[in-house]
């Protein structure tokens, strides 16, 4: 039989510059990786489509009725918190200037009203004065406590959204919530240095208001908006080491690991996790004045003590609404 010409899939015969490669120029290729320079800025992706997390009211509502749920757990885990610090931080003076200011400001107030902004004013000032410590010592045992407890509470709650069908204990939470403290703690510092540029910023702001070194409107216009940039940079890289704290708290979590997933949780989410956080704290301090001014008017004296109690209960309520919404950043990742 007469020889046939090998050809290709395409039917032509091949040619002679097609000749098997050898394995040397096969190895010796390389892919050229273009080179990145650090002036060059960095291209993002296109946004992914997000879906639709919670509203912060659906967040404080569910906080409050897990809280109610498991009431006597963290009732036990708040009365431990709050006997440490009566005993290290705050002792049991403090009611007798607000018996003073209650006599001083609303008993010689005219009218409703009047009598309602001394209240208010009360208020502000039981609310200023509680950050006043007695000493320095006082000051480090109560950031000692609120690492402490805060462990504790984020080790109840992970343990409850778990599905742990075994009776939690107080105990527990306080010894076994207790393990990633170092973590923690280095988590912690993360998230207070993304604070320095507004600490900057404020300072000098605040300088040269003090000393008149400004004096036009221009120059107030300046240094305000310059301390508002940088108000806006510390909340923006806030965000992702706060909710780092968090997921630090899972075994074998390094600081570092945990930064670059909460940067990686919070993508895209930044504002809409301020937006959430700002809600949060205005619903606190709404809930503080309509408790402390009522108990004003009825018992002064016992004013800074139901002000020390619902910080102590604040506590709780925090973690359980930011724990709540790591919890749906996860569930809602795109």
């Amino acid at each position: 039989m007469p020889k046939t010409k090998p050809t290709t899939i395409t039917g032509k015969a091949p040619s002679k510059a097609s000749k098997p490669t050898s394995a040397a120029t096969a190895k010796n290729r390389k892919i050229k990786i273009a080179k990145r320079r650090w002036w060059h800025l960095r291209r993002r992706g296109p946004k992914p489509v997000l879906s639709k997390i919670p509203s912060s009211w659906f967040l404080f509502k569910q906080s409050l009725r897990s809280m109610w749920k498991h009431k006597w757990l963290f009732l036990r885990i708040v009365l431990v918190f709050a006997l440490l610090n009566i005993i290290l931080v705050r002792g049991f003076s403090g009611s007798g200037t607000t018996s003073e200011l209650k006599s001083s400001v609303i008993d010689v107030t005219q009218g409703n009203f009047g009598k309602l902004a001394g209240a208010v004013s009360i208020f502000a000032y039981i609310t200023l004065s509680s950050n006043n410590k007695a000493s320095e010592a006082a000051g480090a045992y109560q950031v000692i406590l609120v690492i402490v407890g805060s462990l504790a509470v984020i080790w109840t709650l992970r343990q409850l959204s778990a599905g742990e069908k075994v009776r939690l204990k107080m105990r527990d939470a306080y010894y076994r919530g207790m393990t990633p403290l170092v973590p923690f703690i280095c988590e912690t510092l993360l998230t207070i240095m993304c604070l320095l540029p507004f600490t900057i910023g404020a300072t000098v702001y605040a300088t040269v208001i003090k000393y008149g070194i400004i004096t036009g409107w221009w120059e107030h216009a300046l240094y305000f908006s310059v301390m508002a940039a940088l108000t806006v940079l510390s909340l923006r890289i806030f965000i992702a080491p706060f909710m780092g704290m968090y997921i630090v708290t899972l075994p074998d979590m390094t600081p570092l690991k945990a930064l670059r997933s909460g940067k990686q949780l919070v993508r895209f989410r930044r504002w809409n996790v301020l937006r959430k956080a700002l809600f949060f704290a205005c619903m606190c301090l709404l809930l503080s004045a309509l408790i402390i001014v009522p108990v004003v008017f009825i018992y002064a004296a016992a004013a800074p003590w139901v002000f020390f109690g619902l910080v102590m209960i604040s506590l709780v309520l925090f973690h359980h609404y930011f724990y709540g919404l790591y919890r749906e950043l996860i569930n809602h990742a795109p």
